[in-house]
C-alpha cells in the first residue's frame, strides 16, 4: 500500500470512530415529549394555514375589486 492509501485509510478510520463517539452523545427525547412537541407542531401548522387561507382571501378579494374598478 502506498503512504497516500494509507493516510486516506486512518483518516477514514478516525472519521468513523468520531462519528461513533457523537451518536453516544446523543440524548434521545421521551415518548412525552415527543407527542408534547409533535402536537406545538401540528398546532404551529394550522394557525399558518389559517393565516394563509386569511391572507389568501383578503389579497383576491381585494384584486378582484380592484379588477372591477378598472373595468
Amino acid at each position: 500500500m502506498s503512504e497516500n492509501t494509507e493516510k486516506k485509510a486512518s483518516k477514514v478510520g478516525g472519521f468513523f470512530k468520531s462519528v461513533k463517539g457523537e451518536l453516544k452523545k446523543i440524548v434521545w427525547p421521551g415518548k412525552k415529549e415527543v407527542i408534547r412537541n409533535t402536537g406545538v407542531v401540528i398546532g404551529f401548522v394550522i394557525v399558518i394555514a389559517i393565516l394563509v387561507f386569511i391572507l389568501d382571501f383578503a389579497f383576491s378579494s381585494l384584486f378582484s375589486w380592484v379588477v372591477d374598478l378598472l373595468k
